[in-house]
């Protein structure tokens, strides 16, 4: 199988994981399954007879790589969703003459306030470093 093909199994696999994903959203979970167990088989079988090696490993991998980032792209939805949503509270209005705050003091000061989205990605990069690091 040329590159080109195994690109467009690729893109079959991430187009059928995010309309699956959709739909259990909808609450549509039977509809969601039979379309996962259709495409996924049929990638898997597309992809062994044109000579991939282990060919439901590769579907697989590729399943649980497009589930996690319909998840991601999910939690980054509501995040800036709720980011937009105008706030109960209003906000003072900035004088010309006024500096501009810190950045520091740009934070939340409560300790309920959730963490902005910068604050998690910086999370998940720091974790994500620590587990590459090799053991002392």
């Amino acid at each position: 199988m040329n590159t080109d093909e195994q690109d467009q199994q690729r893109r079959a696999v991430r187009d059928a994981v995010f309309r699956a994903c959709r739909l259990r959203l909808n609450g549509r979970i039977s509809a969601a399954d039979e379309l996962l167990a259709s495409e996924l088989l049929s990638a898997q079988a597309r992809l062994g007879g044109s000579g991939v090696a282990d060919a439901a490993a590769l579907v697989h991998q590729w399943y649980r790589e497009d589930e996690a980032a319909f998840a991601l792209a999910q939690l980054i939805s509501e995040l800036v969703g709720e980011r937009l949503q105008p706030s109960a509270t209003p906000r003072t209005a900035l004088t010309v003459d006024r500096p501009n705050p810190p950045m520091a003091a740009a934070a939340p000061t409560t300790a309920s306030a959730p963490p902005g989205l910068a604050d998690l990605l910086d999370g998940m990069l720091t974790e994500e470093r620590r587990a590459k690091r090799p053991p002392p």
